[in-house]
């Protein structure tokens, strides 16, 4: 069974600065260590290279430094503008997005129109429809350099089936 460093590439010795490598024990436990290569590779080091970790023990400070993290009360409103401002900077235009949602919603009118009138054939209606649902949805949750825009009411809270800083709610 192959084993996952999480933190490998990120934790490093503090005397010498070498990155720490990935090594499982070799006593019947199966602990895993991140372990200084100094002494391996013939490199100084002022611990001589002895230097070595369990994962259990980063993993345990990694969720102590965490929790310890505090958030301002309005972190999301920074990051939703920081998204905004980032959106308007790549040449997001408001005015036509919206225009183009209302040329779908009509063209979603004009499509339930003809299926109830009989020309198109319920296969095709529910076909149409969801290509113009699915575009729809593309213009709600707008992306900027990989990130989804947060859409929001005029309180503030989140809409049904909008991003909300960066995943999706149902």
């Amino acid at each position: 069974m192959q084993r996952i460093y999480k933190f490998a590439g990120y934790i490093s010795c503090v005397h010498c600065g070498l990155n720490l490598r990935c090594k499982t024990g070799n006593s019947s436990v199966d602990y895993g260590y991140y372990k200084d290569m100094a002494r391996a590779r013939a490199l100084p080091c002022p611990a001589g290279g002895y230097l070595q970790v369990r994962t259990e023990h980063v993993m345990q400070q990694f969720g102590e430094l965490l929790q310890g993290l505090r958030l301002p009360a309005y972190w999301r409103d920074m990051v939703r503008e920081q998204m905004i401002e980032a959106a308007q900077k790549a040449g997001f235009d408001q005015e036509a997005m919206e225009r183009e949602k209302e040329r779908l919603r009509l063209k979603r009118g004009r499509i339930l129109k003809q299926h109830r009138d009989g020309y198109i054939e319920d296969e095709e209606m529910e076909a149409e429809v969801a290509a113009v649902e699915l575009a729809l949805r593309a213009l709600e949750v707008p992306e900027t350099n990989g990130r989804l825009v947060d859409s929001r009411d005029g309180r503030g809270t989140p809409r049904y089936g909008h991003a909300y800083l960066g995943t999706w709610r149902a």
